[in-house]
């Protein structure tokens, strides 16, 4: 049939290219030929028989044409209607998707733009957090070089206690009660060697005010230590509060982000969801095209065999050629809609495959980001061990600062009883200076009074008669001075005792003293290197 009919069209084409088109006029006359003009050749007249042959024919069907081309227009028009209104739908449909591909892209550019805030952001909290550390670092030196000054107090403080320790206990072990009685009675005794105690009691004021000194610059370096870590504790705190309020913008952009990945998820679901939608509805229209076309070839190879049948005459052909013509018109103008909508619709797939693509970077990039989120949340856990290791470390001073002052508290309470002793001492030798000079003053008047017995002895002497008299108060004198001779043999003993007992303790003292100072020099050598 298809070949049947492409023989009948090119028979039209060829014998009717010099005919009028009669499909839509209206049936005219058969002209008469006139004397003047020149006798029309056979084919001519043949042909405009058979033409007015046809204008009678559609003047006869022409009630009955009406049946004919309503069944027509479902077969010929209302195919080309339908191709029209299909082609109108894909328009639609593809202005439609072009809008939404427009608002996805502004979506897409509004993510690009959050995106570089989110990166901006994050150089800024790098940028931030490097200095941080380094103030950090700056910090750790400071309190490293307290923490060894510190240390090096606490050992002068540590020797310091050993020496007074020391210098009690041995104290203690060597002036026992009975050598302080006995220390009291050679005291109170005349002939003590003055300068000895004297100089014992000056060395002893010299060594308490430089402990009251040494006591004094601790103090004062405590309160520094004190200043210093206070402002270390403040400025810890102010950290905190920053490292806070880090951890709640981060916290804010995390849940934008997460926000936009859904919303941005959740568009390319729809996208892609409108996408296969719109497919499938062009694989749908593809099909009812491809059925249209068929049905359009069927109707017109059916139009083709009942014309054949209705009309044995090659004039009816030619009269029906053009309509053939322009419906093959229309279909190829439909045909070539259809090819705008096919290359549309595989702009519009070209478009989506785009849109796909930059919806994977736009994941790469949030997956990027939380990548760079993760380790700027590790550096700031790491962040926050270094400041619960500095607190420990604060804690730490604290507790040595603690330490020192009760050893402070505890040197002050052995510099009391120092002092005490020295005042006791003093008490001791004021009183030892007014017993000698008592002793001193019944020296003088008992040498006077020997005076004068000797020399009433002398007189008596010369008077013989008073004999036993001043024999008798000689032997008094004699016994009395015996009895200061006893006093005074005795208290030398005494004194001398003591005095060996005071230099032993002072070399005790100062053998104590040079060891405590050698020790502390290995001390210092030995933290030195450290």
């Amino acid at each position: 049939m298809a070949h049947s009919r492409h023989f009948y069209t090119a028979c039209l084409d060829h014998r009717t290219t010099h005919l009028p088109n009669h499909s839509n006029s209206t049936p005219t006359p058969t002209p008469t030929p006139t004397p003047s003009d020149p006798p029309a050749p056979a084919p001519l007249l043949r042909l405009s028989r058979l033409h007015h042959d046809l204008a009678q024919f559609e003047t006869r069907s022409h009630h009955t044409r009406h049946a004919d081309d309503a069944q027509d227009s479902n077969t010929s028009t209302s195919p080309t209607d339908a191709m029209k209104q299909h082609v109108a739908l894909l328009e639609a449909q593809l202005l439609q998707s072009d809008q939404v591909i427009a608002a996805v892209k502004d979506q897409l550019w509004g993510l690009e733009d959050e995106l570089a805030q989110l990166q901006a952001d994050q150089v800024a909290l790098q940028l931030q957090l490097e200095l941080d550390s380094a103030n950090h670092a700056r910090d750790e030196e400071e309190w490293a070089g307290e923490r060894e000054e510190l240390r090096a107090q606490v050992a002068h403080l540590e020797t310091e206690l050993h020496l007074a320790g020391c210098s009690d206990g041995e104290l203690d072990f060597l002036i026992t009660p009975a050598k302080k009685g006995h220390l009291e009675r050679a005291l109170s005794s005349p002939g003590t060697l003055h300068g000895l105690s004297l100089q014992t009691l000056l060395d002893m004021g010299e060594a308490s005010l430089e402990v009251e000194e040494d006591i004094h610059e601790l103090k004062v370096r405590i309160e520094e230590s004190e200043a210093s870590e206070r402002t270390a504790l403040h400025a810890l705190a102010s950290k905190d509060r920053e490292l806070e309020d880090l951890k709640i913008q981060i916290t804010q952009l995390k849940d934008e982000v997460a926000a936009e990945k859904d919303k941005a998820k959740e568009e390319a679901e729809d996208l892609t969801q409108e996408m296969a939608e719109l497919r499938y509805q062009l694989m749908e229209m593809i099909e009812q095209e491809r059925e249209l076309r068929a049905q359009t070839e069927q109707a017109s190879v059916l139009r083709v065999v009942e014309l054949e049948s209705q009309n044995t005459t090659y004039v009816r052909l030619s009269a029906y050629s053009d309509g053939i013509k322009l419906f093959e018109l229309q279909v190829k103008t439909a045909r070539q809609e259809v090819v705008q909508a096919l290359a549309s619709r595989r702009e519009a797939e070209m478009q989506s495959d785009r849109l796909s693509l930059e919806v994977q970077r736009i994941r790469l990039a949030l997956q990027n980001a939380d990548q760079e989120l993760k380790e700027s949340k590790e550096k700031i856990i790491r962040a926050q061990a270094e400041v619960e290791q500095r607190r420990k470390d604060a804690c730490l001073a604290t507790d040595a600062r603690l330490k020192l002052e009760n050893q402070l508290l505890e040197l002050e309470v052995s510099r009391n009883l120092l002092i005490t002793e020295n005042q006791e001492l003093k008490a001791s030798l004021d009183r030892a200076f007014a017993t000698t000079s008592m002793l001193e003053e019944s020296l003088r008047d008992k040498e006077a009074a020997l005076y004068v017995l000797v020399v009433k002895q002398s007189e008596n002497l010369k008077n013989g008669d008073e004999a036993d008299n001043s024999h008798k108060g000689a032997c008094v004198l004699k016994a009395s001075n015996a009895d200061s001779d006893n006093e005074f043999a005795s208290t030398p003993a005494e004194v001398n005792e003591l005095n060996h007992d005071f230099q032993d303790i002072s070399s005790k003292d100062t053998g104590v003293q040079a060891n405590a100072s050698a020790f502390s020099i290995v001390e210092m050598e030995m933290q030195v290197p450290g």
